[in-house]
């Protein structure tokens, strides 16, 4: 860049784009999921995992896409959350768009229950939803992604209605290593008190060894088939 040449920044208004699915009226309505897509991928993508984990709690489901849209090599129109260019305006414009989401989905879904689920890339954007956002919650479902490096020094200042945080991985996962995992884990063990660890079969993917290994540790899908009955 020319030593002339200066950067500035201008805030402005954009538009995203979510997939929703909401739940059937012949049972009690479960829960509304926010979910957060890995990198080279868009809203669609996720609802199938979605479906898959919490299919049975008749939830309202809303997959959100990443702002960051380009080009894979085959022509397809994929979606990233952010680079680390302008790193810290990227995470605080991408908490504003999700909370705006939430609001307007929100409004329909009444007050169930909260959970964030974040997949690859989209594991950050939840992480940082549950520990920087300003939505309450009651769980944050972590999958396949690193804890990203702004909050593994994070401490809540308010662990009483703090939600519980999921940590997940595939026991053959290339993408997120098993020290990766243990690590993550160690810190938020350490800085908050509700922490789940869970390691399933499989690859880098949301799978069917995932939703029971969630239908197993987690007592909010239990309670949930129990009010059902």
């Amino acid at each position: 860049m020319s030593a002339n040449s200066t950067i500035h920044h201008c805030e402005t208004t954009v538009s995203g784009r979510y997939a929703l699915q909401v739940p059937s009226g012949s049972k009690p309505a479960g829960p509304l999921v926010l979910g957060f897509h890995g990198y080279a991928q868009t809203c669609e993508h996720l609802i199938p995992g979605l479906e898959l984990c919490f299919g049975s709690l008749n939830p309202t489901l809303c997959s959100i896409q990443g702002l960051s849209y380009f080009y894979r090599k085959n022509g397809e129109v994929v979606a990233s959350w952010m680079t680390k260019l302008d790193r810290e305006m990227a995470i605080e414009n991408n908490l504003r768009y999700i909370e705006k989401i939430h609001a307007e989905v929100s409004a329909k879904s009444g007050s169930a229950p909260l959970v964030f689920f974040g997949f690859s890339q989209g594991a950050a954007m939840a992480y940082r939803m549950s520990l920087l956002g300003s939505v309450s919650h009651s769980y944050i479902i972590a999958v396949g992604g690193e804890l990203p490096p702004e909050l593994r020094s994070h401490r809540s200042s308010d662990e009483t209605n703090a939600p519980t945080i999921v940590v997940c991985r595939a026991e053959e996962d290339p993408f997120y290593s098993g020290g990766d995992f243990a690590r993550d884990c160690e810190l938020l063990a350490k800085q908050h008190e509700n922490v789940i660890a869970i390691s399933y079969e499989g690859a880098h993917e949301v799978n069917a060894s995932l939703s029971e290994k969630l239908s197993e540790r987690i007592p909010f899908f239990s309670t949930r088939d129990g009010d059902s009955e």
